[in-house]
């Protein structure tokens, strides 16, 4: 009845511009619906019967699994020595045909050595061409030697081949521009040279480099050592030239304090003489 309910209501809705005259109503169903819930069938007739009447399938689904636990519960409780009758169990037919089988197996061989005899075409029955092959893809075994070939093959497809010639096309680009470049800068061999030169010094110095701030720390004192002394060799210049003043005085003194004594002297002799002369005057003068 619902099944029926449900294509009812589908009618409804496929044909609703169209006049169309439907026997059964979706009213009417849903009243027979009702009476049927009224009439209470699970109670009178019983929920399998009801259930055979509204699922037809889904009850037989049921019956067989029924049937399923009932056997494998009375193969547990039967002894291994009893024989099971066919009504109570599920008998299997298998039908071998050893002819059939055998050709199945003579194609199977058939292939397979056809299969070796394209390998032994292919590669050789020595061992120098899948040494060579081994040695030049790095493979160990036929499978990932044609795995690598499948590989190589597909990226010779139209799609690859058009994406790896424009990555050709812009690597060409490139070193087209690198040498553009190589052009313009172009540098001579004694700058080369020099800045080999230069590269060896620092390479040569780079023990020497964590010595270098101690190194700038001595200069720095030595230079304020320097400057001390060079201020102390400009005081004893000075020194110097005051006492070569200082002497050149003295000297000059002494010569004039020689010549004031032989004046004196003279002075004196003269006065003594005159001084004579006074008292031999006075004498004479004392006489008369």
């Amino acid at each position: 009845m619902r099944e029926l309910l449900e294509e009812v209501k589908d009618l409804e809705n496929n044909k609703k511009g169209e006049d169309a005259d439907c026997v059964v109503s979706t009213t009417k169903v849903e009243q027979a619906l009702k009476q049927l819930a009224d009439l209470k069938l699970e109670e009178t007739l019983g929920e399998e019967i009801v259930a055979q009447i509204s699922d037809p399938q889904g009850a037989e689904v049921k019956k067989l699994i029924s049937q399923l636990e009932q056997f494998k519960a009375s193969i547990h409780e039967k002894p291994e020595s009893e024989s099971q009758s066919e009504a109570d169990g599920i008998v299997y037919q298998f039908s071998y045909r050893p002819e059939q089988a055998r050709l199945a197996q003579t194609t199977r061989l058939a292939e397979l050595e056809s299969r070796l005899n394209r390998l032994e075409t292919v590669l050789g029955c020595s061992t120098d061409k899948l040494s060579r092959l081994t040695s030049a893809t790095k493979k160990g075994s036929l499978m990932e030697v044609a795995e690598q070939l499948s590989a190589t093959a597909s990226m010779l497809d139209s799609s690859q081949l058009d994406h790896i010639e424009g990555r050709l096309g812009a690597l060409a680009q490139k070193l087209e521009g690198i040498t553009e470049k190589k052009k313009q800068v172009q540098q001579d061999d004694e700058k080369d040279k020099m800045i080999l030169e230069l590269f060896e010094l620092v390479k040569k110095n780079e023990a020497t480099l964590a010595s270098i701030p101690q190194v700038i720390n001595r200069l720095k004192s030595l230079n304020e050592l320097h400057s001390k002394a060079t201020d102390f060799v400009k005081t004893l210049t000075e020194i110097e030239v005051a006492q070569a003043e200082i002497t050149g005085n003295i000297e000059n003194n002494k010569t004039l304090l020689k010549g004031v004594q032989e004046s004196f002297a003279t002075s004196l002799n003269e006065i003594n003489s005159t001084v004579q002369n006074l008292d031999s005057r006075i004498k004479a003068l004392k006489k008369k």
